[in-house]
C-alpha cells in the first residue's frame, strides 16, 4: 500500500497538461506522420500532374515529405541539423525550379533529393531494426522504408531521364507526345519493387 501511495503521489505532481500529452503522443508515432504523407504524395499526386497545378503540387507535397523525413530521423540533435542540412538543397533547388524552370535546377533538386532519400531511408531502416520494443510506430517505420525505397528509385529514374532522354521508352500509342511524368517512375519504380511487373 505504501508504493500505492507513492505512485498517487507521483501522479498528482507530474500532471502533464494536454500540449504535454501531445507531445508524447507526438513522439511515439513519429513515423505516423511521415506515412500519411507518403501515402498522400502516392495518392493525390497522380490525379492532380498535369500542368502548371502539378508542378506546385508535386513542389508542396515534397516540401510537406521533406519536413516529415527530418522529423522523422531527429532522434538526436545531431540527426536533426544532418537532415535538415541535407533537406536544404532539395528544397531550395526545387523551388527555384517552379518558380524558373531551369534543366540544370531540375537536375541538381532530382539528384539531391535521391541523396536525402537514401539517407533518410537508410536511416529509418537502422532506427526500426536496432529497435529493442516494437511498437505499431516500429511497423509504420518499416513501411515508410519500403515507400521511401519506392521514391528513391522513382526519383532516380526520373534523374536517369533527365540526363538521358531516350533511356526510357514508353508503349507507343498514337496520337500521344511521349513525355513521361514523375508519377509514370514511380509507377515503375514500384512495379519494379513489387515485381508485378509492367
Amino acid at each position: 500500500t505504501q508504493f500505492r501511495i507513492m505512485d498517487e503521489i507521483e501522479s498528482l505532481v507530474f500532471i502533464r497538461s494536454p500540449f504535454e500529452k501531445f507531445l508524447a503522443w507526438r513522439e511515439e508515432n513519429k513515423f505516423l506522420f511521415l506515412l500519411v504523407t507518403l501515402v498522400l504524395l502516392l495518392i493525390i499526386y497522380p490525379v492532380l500532374e498535369d500542368g502548371f497545378v502539378g508542378d506546385w503540387s508535386l513542389k508542396i507535397l515534397t516540401t510537406i515529405l521533406l519536413v516529415m523525413a527530418v522529423y522523422a530521423v531527429s532522434d538526436t540533435r545531431r540527426k536533426f541539423i544532418a537532415a535538415l542540412i541535407l533537406s536544404f538543397v532539395p528544397l531550395i533547388a526545387g523551388w527555384l525550379y517552379v518558380l524558373h524552370p531551369d534543366p540544370v535546377l531540375s537536375l541538381v533538386a532530382n539528384a539531391s533529393t535521391m541523396v536525402f532519400f537514401t539517407v533518410v531511408t537508410v536511416t529509418i531502416l537502422h532506427s526500426v531494426l536496432v529497435s529493442g520494443s516494437y511498437s505499431l510506430d516500429t511497423v509504420f517505420g518499416g513501411i515508410c522504408v519500403y515507400l521511401l525505397i519506392g521514391f528513391t528509385y522513382g526519383t532516380g529514374f526520373y534523374l536517369l531521364h533527365a540526363l538521358s532522354p531516350g533511356a526510357f521508352y514508353p508503349d507507343p500509342v498514337p496520337g500521344s507526345d511521349q513525355l513521361l511524368s514523375f508519377s509514370e517512375f514511380l509507377f515503375y519504380s514500384f512495379s519494379t519493387l513489387t515485381t508485378l511487373g509492367y
